[in-house]
């Protein structure tokens, strides 16, 4: 409704704004929504200083959603988190540690990570603690000799999800497919692939939003899996991943194209049409 222009969001608390900021971008995947809803944060007649740090930080976050995250890394570096809301804090090393993950600086990542995790309480909202620990464990795959400590945080997720009682359906599922795509990462590392592809059978049951992240898990494993053809256990799974394969619609093979010509040469699967 606010949205679509029937309520002035000036009369709305700026708490509301964020929460309902969070619901688009965390939830639901709409990233232009939080920014609609960022930039009437910063025209918000109540808005300080901390609340247009925060914007900032959102916004040199969507430049490394954009594929921009060398200009978005050296922008946030620039910007001094000290003095701010705890808030204002977390929302920075999250920003901070997304990048240094997608310029492979694994080390630095993780300790942007650490520092997140430590500042968190109990006046931080479950859907924010669950969104902050995904970096951290998205790290798993990368930094193996952090695996003691990220295997903590993978405890850490479980227990806020199995304790929440705030979260709808969807935001619980969404939460726990990414938990197991996390967890078939991990089997996969070990060479687990009965359980890695039990993990990512799991992850589609709870229908994660991001469609994106399902068309990851399938060519992760798949690239995966085409490295060992000549094993008899890969065989077992092959089955269940041609079939949500094939189900992929052309917008989605768009995403991961490269990959996704490597396994259809690999295992014979016969693509769906291009549209017209």
């Amino acid at each position: 409704m606010l949205l679509n222009k029937q309520c002035d969001p000036s009369d709305l608390p700026l708490a509301e704004l964020y929460e309902l900021g969070d619901q688009m971008a965390i939830v639901g995947g709409n990233f232009s929504a939080k920014k609609i809803i960022y930039d009437w944060i910063e025209r918000h007649l109540q808005a300080t200083d901390d609340d247009r740090f925060r914007v900032s930080v959102f916004r040199f976050d969507l430049l490394r959603r954009q594929g921009k995250t060398d200009e978005a890394y050296c922008n946030l570096l620039v910007m001094a988190m000290e003095q701010r809301s705890v808030s204002a804090q977390l929302e920075y090393l999250q920003a901070i540690g997304q990048c240094l993950l997608v310029l492979k600086r694994f080390d630095e990542a993780v300790d942007a990570q650490r520092q997140l995790i430590e500042l968190m309480d109990q006046n931080v909202l479950v859907r924010r603690r669950l969104y902050y620990l995904e970096t951290m464990l998205a790290l798993k795959q990368h930094a193996s000799q952090y695996d003691d400590e990220l295997d903590g945080c993978l405890d850490l997720s479980l227990n806020l999800l199995n304790e929440a009682t705030e979260l709808s359906e969807p935001e619980r599922n969404r939460a726990l497919g990414g938990l197991r795509f996390v967890q078939g990462q991990q089997h996969i590392a070990h060479g687990a692939w009965r359980q890695a592809a039990g993990c990512f059978a799991q992850e589609f049951e709870f229908g994660p939003a991001d469609r994106e992240k399902v068309v990851g898990s399938l060519m992760y494993l798949y690239s995966r899996l085409r490295e060992i053809t000549d094993d008899p256990d890969a065989a077992l799974h092959v089955a269940f991943l041609r079939g949500h394969l094939n189900s992929l619609q052309p917008a989605d093979i768009q995403i991961l194209q490269k990959e996704y010509d490597l396994v259809v040469k690999a295992f014979g699967i016969t693509p769906p049409k291009a549209e017209q």
